[in-house]
């Protein structure tokens, strides 16, 4: 995904090293950078959408899955240590992460690092709350479908509101919001999507489009198609998928096209770094607590090869936002457009 620096003179200096990266990878070099490192900060939430991988992978009542309890904070500031440096973005994911009681020391510490941007998916419904943890967060992708609405329409009415309610208090000193919705074989862009956009254009918004993911395969057809109709309703700048790589999702989606030189890391749970990312969450190299990150790629790289895989297997991929982040890498003028 796209990612956005709400400071000025951090935006200035993210916006010259993300350019040079981006020449190094179109000469064929590695990117000082990856373009973003996903953690998972807490296997708490607050909802069971029946959708949600925690749900189809039984996370909630299998603990082989995931650690006893959350990371401590005393954890969680050493992983950002190993990261500082390493990464544009940093996205913080769960469970909820805003159901950690210690989310706002544990921003603060983060924002000291050399981390350009922080993102947190969350299901929006905390945000109130915890109006205090708002000012360290540069981008806030909160989670909104049909699927979700149909399962919790009390809760999704109500996040409309509080949303609303936070742009009014809040202004221009609001975290980008980006909602985001995973789009499902039975959404009707008229009836189900076409709300949220209207609701995204009045507020500033901008929303970013998911696959539903079901037994590692997606309807590339359907997301291409409610890509395609949401970028002509509301305009390219109101939904943060690209019309580059949405064409590409026509037909059999390619993984080939996700770049190899390490453009994203994945760390789960357990501090495990996972490679080459979380559709391998088999592939646990060791952890980033004991380890470094460079080392941890190159071990990865070491005993389980290059990535894409040449052999077909990547090419049946169900995550296209892997894919999405190496065509912003590839095409990085509308990244550039954000950091401008």
């Amino acid at each position: 995904m796209l990612f956005h620096v709400r400071d000025r003179k951090l935006r200035a200096l993210a916006r010259e090293s993300f350019a040079e990266d981006c020449k190094r990878i179109q000469n064929g070099q590695t990117a000082k950078r990856a373009l973003e490192t996903d953690i998972y900060i807490t296997n708490v939430c607050n909802l069971r959408c029946n959708y949600c991988y925690f749900y189809f992978e039984d996370y909630f009542n299998a603990p082989s899955h995931h650690t006893p309890g959350d990371p401590t904070l005393s954890q969680l500031k050493s992983l950002v240590d190993k990261i500082s440096g390493k990464t544009y973005c940093l996205v913080m994911l769960g469970g909820e992460p805003f159901s950690r009681r210690d989310l706002v020391e544990f921003l603060a510490y983060t924002r000291t690092k050399d981390i350009f941007s922080i993102r947190i998916s969350t299901n929006g419904l905390l945000l109130k709350r915890k109006k205090d943890a708002l000012p360290y967060i540069d981008t806030l992708s909160v989670s909104f479908d049909a699927m979700r609405v149909r399962q919790y329409p009390r809760q999704e009415n109500r996040l409309l509101k509080d949303l609303s309610d936070l742009k009014a208090e809040f202004g221009d000193a609001l975290p980008k919001i980006i909602p985001s919705w995973t789009t499902s074989p039975d959404d009707d862009f008229e009836k189900d999507v076409r709300p949220l956009l209207d609701f995204a254009v009045a507020h500033e918004f901008v929303v970013k489009f998911l696959p539903l993911k079901v037994n590692q395969h997606a309807d590339w057809e359907k997301q291409r198609s409610i890509i395609l109709q949401a970028i002509e309703y509301a305009g390219p700048q109101y939904v943060t998928n690209q019309l580059g790589h949405t064409v590409q999702l026509e037909t059999q989606y390619g993984g080939r096209n996700c770049l190899v030189q390490g453009n994203q890391f994945y760390i789960d749970y357990e501090g495990q770094f996972l490679y080459p990312c979380d559709e391998y969450a088999h592939q646990k190299v060791g952890s980033v607590y004991e380890h470094d990150l460079d080392e941890l790629y190159e071990e990865g790289v070491r005993r389980f090869g290059n990535y894409p895989r040449n052999d077909g297997i990547c090419a049946h991929c169900p995550s296209g936002c892997h894919s999405d982040n190496s065509y912003i890498l590839r095409f990085p003028e509308r990244q550039l457009q954000w950091l401008a």
